[in-house]
Formats: C-alpha cells, structure tokens, sequence
C-alpha cells in the first residue's frame, strides 16, 4: 500500500510541474514588447493580448547608451523602480478595470545619449495576472 501511494504522489508532483511550466510559457504568449526609435528617442511598448489586472516586468539597457526620461503605466495601483541599468514596473487594477486586451499596458521612453545601435533591451515578465512566478524573458529589443 506505501508503494502505490508513494507512486500516486509522485505521479501528483510531475503534474503539478508540468502545469506549472505550461502557466509561466503561457504568460508571455500573452503580451508583446516593441522598440520604436525616432528623433533620438527610443519608446519600448509592453501590450496585453488578453485582458489583465495585474503585473510586474523588468526592462534592462546600456546606461551609457540610453536614459529613462518618462513612462505611462496603466492600472489603478502602479510602482515604478529604477536601478542602474534597469527598471522595474509594477501594475494592478479591479477586474472591472482591466486593462483590455491589444491596448498598452507599459510605455517607457529612453533618451539616446550614446551609441546604441547594437544595444539589447531585454524585457522580462516577473508576474502576469495569476500568475506570480513567470520569470521569463519576453524579448530582447
């Protein structure tokens, strides 16, 4: 009988993993980063393809290519934190307000101030609706 149960949990914790990775994989299907660059700017665009109440992404850049100068974050509740090199956006809103899917959801806009035509701009999603664990790059622009 220990048998049979230790095989049943087993069999349990493999699925449960898999659901798990079937979640985060799915979180960036749901979203789409774009850079834009015009008139010595660059303007780095997160948009939501479904709808979504909450989030948190983290952008990477050359510091010694590109300054933040501004940003638009939608949500009720939003938290934005800039460290060297990076910065961190959060988001949250009711489900009555959620931001709809195809529109914006996070626009940071960049000062160029060097050479930065090989420069990456990676965008990671930390957290997407349910889903608190995603940890995954969703582009490097």
């Amino acid at each position: 009988m220990k048998k049979i149960t230790s095989v049943l949990l087993s069999v349990v914790m493999v699925l449960s993993m898999l659901c798990t990775s079937a979640l985060a994989a799915g979180a960036t299907d749901s979203l789409k980063a774009t850079a834009v660059g015009e008139n010595g700017m660059i303007t780095v665009t997160i948009t939501a393809a479904e709808a979504t109440t909450n989030g948190k992404f983290t952008v990477e850049y050359d510091r010694t290519c590109l300054a933040l100068e501004g940003y638009k974050v939608a949500g009720l509740i939003t938290h934005v934190s800039e460290s060297t090199g990076s910065v961190t956006v959060s988001y949250a809103t009711t489900t009555a307000d959620a931001v709809a899917a195809g529109k914006t959801i996070v626009e940071l806009r960049f000062a160029v101030v060097g050479y930065w035509s090989f420069t990456n701009i990676p965008v990671f999603v930390e957290e997407f609706n349910s889903n608190e664990s995603v940890n995954e790059e969703l582009a490097s622009l």
